[in-house]
């Protein structure tokens, strides 16, 4: 009797491991494509920038978030797949932000682009802290993606003095137009 308990706890102790595993790595996978859908949103909306842009600091801010997001992308996907870790669909489609910028033209997307950068690099840093790297397992991807976190305060330091600057500049056009 005492031999049939123990391998019914046994086998309970290794059906819960498994569901632990599977959910650890279901959490991982989710927490790595929230991860990859927010760089891409970044670097989608500043590839817009840079095509529709109106302010030089509005093309130099896109260009910097497209040629250090692009790379940061492709690593962090390499090192994921090297790690066995098979990402899941974050999100589908076109993101509303884009679409919203792509009805936007001159000084107005200028305004648009910023006013979206600002709260969404916040946030991106925030969840990067906060749930996605708490969520990784892989020795490897958390360490790169903790690396990251200096490079994206960085960026949101220079979109909050392109903000500024693009402020600024719009105060002094509507006090010279006076």
């Amino acid at each position: 009797m005492k031999k049939t308990m123990t391998r019914y706890l046994l086998a309970g102790l290794a059906i819960a491991f498994f569901f632990y595993l599977n959910t650890a790595a279901a959490d991982e996978a989710a927490a790595f494509a929230v991860f990859d859908e927010m760089n891409s949103i970044d670097i989608e909306t500043a590839r817009l920038a840079l095509k529709k842009g109106n302010a030089e600091l509005v093309k130099s801010l896109a260009q910097m978030i497209v040629d250090d997001h692009e790379p940061i992308r492709e690593k962090a996907r390499r090192i994921a797949e090297t790690s066995g870790l098979k990402p899941a669909v974050a999100g589908s489609g076109e993101p509303a932000v884009l679409a919203r910028l792509k009805e936007q033209t001159g000084a107005a997307f200028d305004k648009a682009y910023i006013d979206h950068e600002l709260p969404f690099s916040k946030n991106f840093i925030a969840k990067l802290r906060e749930e996605i790297i708490p969520a990784i397992t892989s020795a490897e991807l958390k360490t790169y993606l903790q690396s990251l976190v200096p490079k994206f305060e960085e960026h949101l330091m220079h979109i909050e003095h392109s903000a500024m600057r693009l402020q600024m500049g719009s105060h002094e056009m509507v006090m010279e137009h006076k």
